[in-house]
């Protein structure tokens, strides 16, 4: 990634194409052999968006490099990109040691760039004011034990009287190293036993979990409320045996590891949101000073076609308001950025307002009378990729290389694309 490319922030209003920018935005960067992670605040969206587009990446080659996932994801990978911290930490406190073995010093081979979806989310004091804890659940029969005795004498109110426990006895000589982080775990067990039953969460296959803003996290563990909601539910028989076996612990924080630290670890940061007009100037004074975001733009003026690949058509309004009806109803959809349902063709009118063209690649013949009308009405072209083809990728990358030189060489379009076919497309290259 060169020194001269600029962070910058693009802001995109809702169905406008947000997902769209992003994916092809990550496209050309993994192309030219960079790491690419996606960032947003929901699990649902994050999915959503990579099987969008996970045929496309896979056409080019490049779905190996190109991570979508929420913040709490991302800040995941990036403490385990040389080791597994959590592993570490369980291993060194079960086994009695008192040192962590020396992690991998490799250095990474190819550098990375962060495309955030919302810039405004990341900001919020959810994240950026926030830190990432990452825990583990230490288990051995000794510790479930222990919590078992623990739960079953919830009249204990102090440590003290936790520590004439028999199970007690048996953690501290296996753990004797490490019985003063046990005996401040205690301590909040013990707390716990009176709070975990005002604690918010769901029991769901088999698991206790959490809504989180539009998604339901099933790996969330909010200390011991979380503990004693297994047990609570087990007794209910709403939490079978084997899952109470193996979601409960002592719980061992790993460290707190700041969000607004991980964008640093990144050669390049890009983003899109709904809100860049309405960010505060505070929030404006963090881009610039601290991210070095130095680039805005609050229109979509610098796009100057689009590329679109797909296997069926646009929906119908129709078709749109009965997923809408099947997945949450308007209840559901009201609550989310996504209230107002939108159709292909207000997306179609404001691209020819802005005579943006659109060449549009179908990969199933139901979908071309679609795609013709699209690339038609916008001045692009139209054609069928065929992805399973040896060339598919290569069909795909000319195309797009021809128009991109179209489009910079002005009156001399034409003339430069037939100097790139001349030179670089295969004459027996079919689709």
């Amino acid at each position: 990634v060169g020194s001269s490319l600029i962070n910058n922030l693009v802001q995109i209003g809702t169905g406008e194409g947000k997902s769209v920018v992003l994916a092809i935005t990550a496209c050309v960067f993994a192309l030219i052999g960079v790491d690419v992670n996606c960032s947003c605040y929901s699990e649902v969206l994050s999915t959503r968006d990579k099987k969008d587009f996970i045929s496309v990446f896979q056409a080019l080659g490049i779905e190996d490099r190109i991570e979508y996932g929420t913040f709490n994801k991302l800040c995941e990978q990036f403490l385990n990109e040389k080791c597994n911290i959590r592993e570490k930490v369980s291993d060194m406190i079960v086994n009695n040691n008192i040192a962590l073995t020396i992690a991998d010093r490799r250095t990474r081979i190819r550098p990375k760039v962060l495309l955030i979806d919302e810039v405004d989310v990341f900001l919020s004091d959810q994240f950026y004011g926030a830190t990432y804890t990452p825990a583990v659940y230490l288990r051995s029969p000794s510790i479930k034990a222990l919590l078992d005795s623990i739960w079953q004498t919830r009249t204990l109110k102090t440590l003290n009287s936790v520590k004439a426990l028999p199970a007690y006895r048996t953690c501290a000589t296996q753990f004797s190293n490490w019985m003063f982080l046990f005996d401040e775990a205690i301590k909040d067990m013990i707390a716990a036993l009176q709070s975990f039953k005002g604690s918010t969460y769901i029991v769901h296959s088999d698991k206790i979990v959490y809504v989180e803003g539009e998604s339901m996290v099933d790996n969330v563990v909010r200390g011991y409320d979380t503990i004693w909601a297994y047990y609570f539910e087990n007794e209910k028989g709403t939490i079978s045996a084997s899952s109470l076996e193996t979601n409960v612990g002592i719980i061992i924080n790993c460290g707190a590891f700041s969000y607004a630290e991980m964008p640093h670890d990144f050669a390049y940061i890009a983003g899109v949101t709904g809100t860049l007009k309405t960010l505060a100037k505070s929030e404006k004074l963090i881009l610039t000073n601290v991210y070095n975001i130095i680039q805005e733009s609050e229109t979509l003026e610098s796009i100057s076609q689009v590329i679109l690949v797909a296997d069926a058509p646009a929906k119908d309004i129709e078709a749109i308001k009965r997923d809408r009806n099947a997945n949450g109803g308007e209840s559901y959809w009201n609550r989310t950025k996504f209230k107002e349902p939108t159709h292909f063709t207000i997306q179609l009118e404001k691209l020819k307002n802005k005579k943006i063209p659109v060449h549009a690649f179908y990969l199933d013949d139901g979908a071309r009378d679609n795609f013709e009308r699209i690339a038609g009405e916008t001045g692009g072209r139209c054609e069928q990729l065929n992805i399973s083809s040896p060339g598919g990728a290569e069909f795909l990358t000319n195309v797009v290389t021809e128009e991109v030189l179209r489009k910079a060489a002005g009156n001399q379009g034409d003339a430069a694309v037939e100097l790139y076919r001349t030179k670089y497309v295969r004459k027996a290259f079919t689709s």
